[in-house]
Order: structure tokens, then C-alpha cells, then sequence
């Protein structure tokens, strides 16, 4: 979403407002998922410094519990735990006096793991033949539906069951010509 999007997303509301990224990048990887670049996100906080009084999600939270009025307020967060968001986004919230709330996925911390749909975004780049290849065994294995032929392969994972998507993902990649996730993990710290 660029600057000139978000008038339509907010436009004469005054209620509260949570907005969150996932990554705050100067240059996307094959592994990125829903990235932003530096400049881009400079202008969406630009924009919502104009329009909304910024807070912590703490406060937002202690304030609905007080009864406090949030209209006009707005939080910033971000998840996944991409390192490009400690270095280039929260630099830039610094820079700004904003505050922001950073979700991270436990199991990926110090690159313990990639969460599931990095490393399919990450095969889609570098080993689509082999994915789609593995498909037939996917689906017998897993008891998935097939994809319809419009649907995208991330959109049909958003139909993989949550408590298989990390057993599914590691299947796909175990069946590509990539290299291992740990010698990868550590490639890309």
C-alpha cells in the first residue's frame, strides 16, 4: 500500500486505529513476505503524524480499559521479527519519538527457524519447478484440496490447516533442490 492509498482506508473516521507492518526493508529478499521500503513507510508515518495522535498499543489498551476515549489515536506495530525491522524501522520511529509494539515469532528468534510462509515465498523464488513437481505428493500426503487454477500458491496456503502449515512447508522444501533450512538459516542471519 503506497501513501496516496491510505485516504481511502481512512477517510473521515476518527476511531482508533492499529496499524501493522510486517517488514521495513530498503531492498526485498527472495525470502520477504509484504515489505515496504524505507521511504515509503517515512511517508506513511508523515501522513498518520498529521492526522492521528500516536501511542504505544499499551496505552491504547489502558486507556480502553479506563474508558478513555481512543478516537483519533493510533498504534503502530510490527510482526515476524524480521532483524531489517530493528535496524530500519525502529531507527525511524526513534527519529520520530513514535513507539511502536514488535510481535515476534519465538521460534525464529537468532534464526532458529523461518516462519512458514517466508520459506514458501522463498521457494516460489528459487524453486518453482521442483514445488510444483512435489505438488501430486503434497496433496496425497497432507489430504489437501487441490488449488483452483486461478488461486495463487500462497493464497492456497492460507487453506492449509495451521496445525500442519510448518509440516507442510518443511515437506515442500525437503523436496526442492535447495539447500537445507539450518545451512540456510545460517547463510541469512
Amino acid at each position: 500500500m503506497n501513501i496516496y492509498d491510505l485516504n481511502h482506508f481512512f477517510p473521515h473516521s476518527n476511531s482508533f486505529r492499529i496499524v501493522y507492518y510486517h517488514l521495513v526493508t530498503p531492498e526485498k529478499k527472495s525470502y520477504h513476505f509484504d515489505s515496504i521500503g524505507i521511504d515509503n513507510f517515512k511517508s506513511q508515518i508523515n501522513f498518520f503524524k498529521k492526522r492521528y495522535n500516536i501511542i504505544p498499543l499499551s496505552e491504547a489498551l489502558e486507556r480502553f480499559r479506563l474508558g478513555k476515549s481512543l478516537d483519533n489515536y493510533l498504534s503502530i506495530t510490527t510482526d515476524d521479527g524480521f532483524s531489517e525491522n530493528y535496524t530500519y524501522l525502529a531507527q525511524i520511529l526513534e527519529e520520530e519519538n513514535i513507539s511502536a509494539t514488535f510481535f515476534l515469532i519465538g521460534s525464529c528468534i537468532d534464526n532458529k527457524d523461518l516462519m512458514w510462509r517466508n520459506k514458501l515465498i522463498y521457494i516460489i523464488n528459487e524453486d518453482k519447478i521442483s514445488l510444483h513437481k512435489s505438488l501430486p505428493q503434497l496433496l496425497e500426503k497432507f489430504s489437501l484440496k487441490k488449488p483452483n487454477k486461478k488461486e495463487s500458491l500462497l493464497t492456497w496456503s492460507l487453506k492449509w490447516p495451521m496445525s500442519q502449515k510448518e509440516e507442510i512447508i518443511n515437506f515442500l522444501w525437503n523436496n526442492t533442490k535447495l539447500e537445507p533450512v539450518g545451512i540456510f538459516l545460517k547463510k541469512y542471519k
